[in-house]
């Protein structure tokens, strides 16, 4: 066992002297998960003396230098922590290369006749931390294991990032797989039920056909919810490419609107288009619609009973920009940026219940953005939020 012995071997066999600098006593204590640490260090008895130390809690062994060092890294040996002797103004520089060779390696820069500036220099040069010649060893043995612990809890983030990252592919993939499954069923509900409100003629049924209408209304919804639902996925994975044609902004606007006159009436709220709407661009017009229902749906959402949701398009020579005006409530500052995250709700960052799932504006941003444009909100000048899609026009 290191520490106990006369003699202590590397992993490949070179012998290890085992005694103190300055005599001090072994230290039996070794942790559950020791490290491999090795010194690298043309001084023998310097050389000895740190791998003697860091050796009563961890695998110790000497290399001879850098380019040994770096052969042997690069050749797939492992090593947790490099303990790498510098002297003078010697430079540092191959740390950089240490840990293009092993991304994980933590290395500490010990100076013998330090120069000015020393411990920025070797940072700088991608150490993660130095010390000066002389040093405690006990210091050093602190230093080392505070530099252990930090890269173990690195390397623990790490993998428990990759563990959700890969659980949030899975979540994704389950949803799309649900989402295609329910749809097949529904379609066939939907055909059903048209085939119904097709054959309930005449006032004797007109209350059933009132009902299958509701019902209609309900699925149709429904499978427009769950390919919105599809469609945010694809986007998310760069799947969903932008059909690009000509269209005419002021139909756009209209039909968008028209989707949404339901809803508008129920909650008292008029949804206006801007007399200045005209023009045409190049753009995939049913993503553009969809974000343009989501964001006039939001405005209708947050106005209060008798506002005007005011929507415009224009087109200039370089892009197309689509407003969509509300005397709501409008978003605080420290929304603006994050208002358009996936599942993001201004309530819900208050604290307060959430009036949608933070999907709407979701969508918006990701067509707007695989159309190479920008989305924003801004202050209304009479109150309430202005959201902005800017799309290139060709």
């Amino acid at each position: 066992m290191p520490g106990t012995s006369d003699e202590r071997n590397e992993p490949d066999g070179t012998a290890l002297a085992s005694r103190h600098a300055g005599g001090m006593p072994a230290k039996p204590h070794r942790p559950v998960d020791p490290k491999i640490v090795v010194v690298v260090e043309k001084d023998p008895s310097r050389a000895a003396a740190i791998a003697d130390a860091l050796g009563q809690a961890h695998a110790a062994a000497i290399w001879p230098s850098l380019a040994a060092a770096s052969a042997r890294l690069r050749g797939g040996e492992h090593v947790d922590l490099l303990v790498v002797g510098v002297a003078g103004g010697a430079p540092v520089a191959p740390c950089r290369a240490l840990k293009e060779a092993a991304p994980d390696l933590l290395v500490l820069v010990l100076y013998f006749d330090p120069p000015p500036h020393a411990v920025m220099r070797a940072l700088e040069a991608g150490a993660d931390d130095s010390a000066a010649w002389p040093v405690d060893l006990d210091e050093l043995r602190l230093r080392v294991e505070t530099l252990i612990d930090r890269g173990s809890r690195w390397s623990l983030c790490q993998r428990e990032l990759a563990e959700l990252r890969r659980l949030a592919a899975f979540k994704d993939d389950l949803v799309s797989l649900i989402v295609h499954d329910l749809r097949n069923p529904l379609a066939g509900m939907i055909g059903f039920l048209s085939s119904l409100e097709a054959s309930t003629t005449g006032p004797a049924h007109e209350p059933l056909r009132e009902d299958i209408e509701g019902a209609l209304g309900s699925a149709r919804k429904l499978e427009e919810v769950l390919g919105e639902l599809l469609q945010i996925r694809l986007l998310e994975e760069g799947a969903l490419t932008p059909l690009l044609a000509r269209v005419a902004l002021r139909p756009l606007l209209q039909s968008a609107a028209n989707s949404l006159e339901g809803v508008s009436r129920e909650r008292g709220v008029l949804v206006a288009i801007d007399a200045a709407s005209e023009g045409d661009a190049q753009m995939d017009g049913k993503l553009v619609r969809r974000a343009l229902e989501n964001l006039i749906a939001n405005a209708i959402r947050y106005s209060p009973r008798g506002a005007t949701v005011t929507v415009m398009g224009r087109a200039t020579q370089r892009e197309v920009c689509f407003e969509i005006a509300d005397d709501g409530p409008g978003i605080p500052d420290q929304f603006k940026e994050t208002v358009f995250g996936k599942f993001t709700s201004v309530e819900s960052e208050r604290g307060e219940a959430r009036r949608g799932f933070g999907l709407g504006l979701y969508q918006v941003k990701l067509v707007v953005d695989a159309h190479g444009g920008q989305v924003a909100v801004h202050d209304r000048a009479t109150g309430g939020a202005v959201f902005e899609m800017r799309l290139p026009r060709r």
